[in-house]
């Protein structure tokens, strides 16, 4: 994010930010394409796990785009990762670990246990903000192939027709954040019925100038995924979706991020606490913690040093001053300000039961840059 870490580079490059980069080195891993198989492994702990906190916790499973993740967190506190090269070829990388929920609210994670292509060492870790059940956005360190890894609930194919709301959250390396043409958010559908899937409505983030519509092609949901020639899309029984979409150039591929719409009845629709991951999606240290309070339509935010460090780095503000469901039901729009530059900003309010399966969904421009795209994922606290 050039607001923050592009913008500030001379001021904080050797910052404790940095640092705390460089400190949680999971998965040097994770995102690479080649290595050499190599095998390492913990003793057992003397202590069980720690369990996180939650009085309600389950096993929860997720899974998501980037070639293919897989993600286990039991009610332990033990969690497995895997990791495939594509959506449907056998498992690359195995990692196994306990995992803890901060009071902050966001997980650590910590590798006891790791084997296959690129392995992490033991001890080493990563950080995630997780919707219970609905989803979970992993951060490993460093990541070698720009922002975080989406994933989604597990499992189970929708049965139902559905018409949810997309963002971008990972776009192609080339994104143009200020372009016209530019296809930044909008809705997504599925029919169980013919296994088609497509972006219905699509709009550029400049001028909401509108872009028509992407068939996805048709294919068999199974597990929860349908793979074709134009997409390996990862569905939920809820209405999320994830969808990466081919291209000849991996490094032109895009991640477009749907969960379930509702209208938006009023502008303190994003009223409350959050914490978030914000990325810029352009450089492999563009990730970084959030923490977010909105009232009546204004948000104020903060750029923190690490998960476990509320140390305030850099501010910032969301204005939703915009329409309500507007470009489509369940946005609402406004401007992304800081360090006195501005640029355009949807946020989609996803609705839940409990306040911490409340999620919210924003694409953003770059204040200091509006040609970079900022992604913004805050669930309530």
């Amino acid at each position: 994010m050039r607001f923050h870490f592009l913008h500030q580079r001379k001021t904080i490059q050797d910052s404790t930010l940095l640092q705390a980069i460089a400190a949680v080195t999971l998965l040097a891993l994770l995102m690479a394409c080649g290595g050499n198989s190599t095998t390492s492994q913990a003793p057992p702990p003397s202590d069980p796990p720690v369990v996180p906190t939650s009085p309600t916790l389950v096993d929860r499973y997720y899974a998501g785009p980037g070639s293919r993740w897989d993600v286990a967190l039991l009610a332990s506190g033990a969690f497995t990762i895997e990791r495939r090269a594509t959506a449907t070829s056998p498992v690359i990388l195995t990692v196994e670990g306990t995992y803890e929920q901060l009071t902050s609210g966001f997980l650590t994670f910590t590798v006891t246990a790791a084997s296959g292509m690129d392995a992490p060492a033991v001890g080493s870790g990563a950080w995630a903000l997780e919707v219970p059940g609905v989803a979970l956005f992993l951060r490993p360190e460093p990541a070698l192939d720009r922002g975080f890894i989406s994933l989604l609930e597990a499992g189970e194919c929708p049965t139902d027709t559905f018409d949810s709301n997309w963002v971008m959250a990972r776009p192609g390396a080339s994104i143009d954040a200020n372009d016209l043409n530019e296809p930044l958010l909008g809705s997504f559908s599925f029919d169980p019925a013919t296994g088609e899937s497509r972006l219905d409505e699509r709009y550029s983030l400049n001028n909401f100038n509108p872009l028509g519509e992407l068939d996805l092609g048709t294919g068999s949901c199974s597990d929860g995924l349908l793979v074709n020639d134009a997409a390996a899309v990862y569905l939920t029984s809820n209405g999320g979706g994830l969808v990466k979409t081919f291209n000849p150039d991996p490094a032109e591929t895009s991640i477009v991020l749907a969960m379930p719409s509702a209208s938006v009845t009023g502008i303190d629709a994003l009223d409350g606490s959050f914490i978030g991951v914000l990325s810029d999606n352009v450089t492999s240290a563009g990730v970084a913690p959030i923490s977010v309070a909105c009232s009546a339509g204004l948000c104020t935010g903060d750029v923190l040093t690490a998960v476990d460090d509320a140390t305030i780095v850099s501010s910032f503000e969301i204005d939703l001053f915009g329409t309500l469901d507007f470009p489509v039901s369940g946005f609402v729009s406004g401007e992304f300000r800081a360090d006195g530059n501005r640029g355009a900003v949807a946020c989609q309010v996803v609705p839940a039961a409990t306040p911490g399966e409340r999620l919210a969904t924003c694409v953003a421009q770059d204040p200091a840059d509006n040609d970079d795209m900022l992604s913004l994922l805050l669930r309530a606290i």
